[in-house]
């Protein structure tokens, strides 16, 4: 009776649940009592053994005439079988897996990543590893779009040739499948959006919300109607009001008695809003990460260019494929805190990991009592800092051991030593004094060359100012003004 169950379950590779069900058939084991055995005979454990091999041939006698003798033998069967037949039955599905999607992945990657990332729809973690594997392989990741994109990560054909990934609307924060797919079957069947306020006119209330269109309009979404993110977030409370217009339009059309329908019974005024200035790249990038789960279209690292350059900052992926064999190197880094986790040396010392990212993925580095009490005040989470670390490899693995850290936007603020920018009209000037005073005292001097109709000249002012990647692009939206080079 044994052997034919027994042969069974090596031969298909059924886990130790077959166990279970010969000690609840056999013996009447209860389902807890049953999982006892498992967990005992899974990790060997001797007293515990002994101890059910008693119950299990009493219960094998009670419940089925089973004698003592044919009771213990097919207990030593079992046990024997847990022995090895537990780690078999794992690595042989396993290795299949690992095949099947090796394969996959080698001659199918652009549709394997993005059933892996469809997969990791809710996981954020997940889903930056996807976005950095998609990176190294080349593969085109294309934003999120309310005119092209699904609820779900969907491939796009970007050249002849070529396949992106299209990034899915339900991976972003606070936003539903089911309420994309409402949207995908409107655009499907009356054609793409056109702006903000007409998509929340097509769509009914049950498919749309404030934290919703906040998080579409964050992520960009909506940049292919609009590249001012600053502007369509500044229209959502509108947008709101709009919500499903046009459906209660149409149905009292149809319930009218001279309601004659079609496409003219359903115009709808525009909708009109005052400019709005665009955020900058701080803080564009920063609301995409909140949105997002992670930095999607641009790193705010990546705004510090030149700076980086001056500090000889490295990227993580750049020091990865670094060989410095066994031994250590001092690098510069940059990053923004992630976050961190405090731990008490043995000495009672507080320390703390601190997770980071840079625009070639997450790394993370350890601070040590001095340096973690010098640097503490600089690692809450989105700040932008420059890292000066001691580099190491140890077992394979590449970790940092921190030796201090300062704010980005203060080490470009040193290393500014003039600003220089043309004028074409003498309106800028007070927009220019008010973004420079803002910005505080530094070291930077600034030249703004002024070209007005028949004259122009070059005006050196007195005071030296803080320039950081914040107040250029405070500058670049300044009317009349171009031109600004920092150097």
């Amino acid at each position: 009776m044994l052997e034919p169950i027994l042969k069974e379950t090596y031969g298909v590779m059924v886990y130790q649940e077959q166990v279970m069900q010969i000690a609840q058939q056999l013996a009447g084991y209860s389902l807890g009592q049953a999982d006892l055995l498992r967990r005992a005979m899974g990790k060997k454990i001797k007293s515990e053994m002994d101890k059910q091999r008693g119950t299990f041939t009493e219960g094998c006698e009670k419940h089925n005439n089973i004698p003592g003798t044919t009771a213990n033998r097919i207990f030593d069967a079992m046990a024997k079988f847990a022995s090895y037949g537990f780690n078999k039955c794992h690595s042989a599905p396993y290795g299949l897996i690992a095949y099947q999607t090796a394969y996959l992945k080698a001659n199918y990657p652009v549709e394997f990543i993005a059933s892996m990332m469809t997969y990791d729809l809710n996981n954020t973690d997940k889903l930056g590893i996807g976005r950095e594997e998609v990176i190294r392989l080349g593969i085109p990741l294309l934003p999120p779009d309310v005119n092209h994109s699904l609820a779900r990560f969907s491939i796009e054909k970007v050249e002849d040739n070529q396949f992106g990934i299209r990034y899915a609307l339900a991976a972003l924060k606070n936003v539903g499948e089911s309420a994309i797919d409402l949207m995908v079957a409107e655009r499907e069947a009356h054609g793409p959006f056109t702006d903000i306020i007409d998509f929340a006119r097509r769509l009914e209330s049950k498919a749309v919300n404030k934290r919703m269109l906040e998080n579409l309009v964050a992520a960009g979404a909506f940049d292919s109607l609009d590249p001012n993110r600053a502007k369509l977030y500044a229209m959502i409370d509108t947008a709101i009001k709009h919500v499903g217009e046009r459906a209660a339009q149409e149905n009292d059309n149809q319930h009218s008695f001279f309601g004659g329908g079609g496409d003219n019974a359903v115009e709808l005024p525009a909708v009109i809003i005052d400019e709005v200035r665009p955020w900058s790249r701080t803080e564009r990038a920063q609301r995409e990460f909140d949105a997002v789960g992670f930095y999607l279209s641009e790193h705010p690292v990546e705004t510090y260019g030149d700076m980086l350059k001056k500090y000889n900052v490295k990227s993580y992926k750049e020091l990865s494929n670094t060989d410095f064999g066994k031994g250590e190197l001092t690098v510069n880094l940059a990053g923004v805190v992630v976050s961190k986790k405090e731990r008490f040396s043995k000495k009672g010392n507080k320390f703390a990991f601190v997770q980071f990212s840079d625009a070639s993925g997450f790394f993370e580095g350890v601070l040590f009592a001095d340096s973690y009490t010098n640097c503490k005040n600089l690692i809450d989470p989105g700040t932008a800092v420059l890292i000066k670390a001691i580099a190491k490899r140890e077992d394979g693995e590449l970790r940092f051991v921190i030796q201090g850290l300062s704010r980005l936007d203060d080490s470009a603020a040193a290393s500014s030593k003039k600003i220089s920018m043309t004028v074409t009209d003498a309106t800028a000037f007070q927009d220019i004094k008010k973004i420079l005073v803002s910005s505080g005292t530094g070291n930077a001097r600034v030249e703004m060359t002024v070209r007005c109709e028949n004259y122009e000249s070059l005006i050196k002012i007195a005071e030296t100012y803080k320039i950081t990647p914040q107040t250029i692009d405070d500058l670049s939206t300044v009317s009349h003004l171009c031109d600004v080079k920092v150097a």
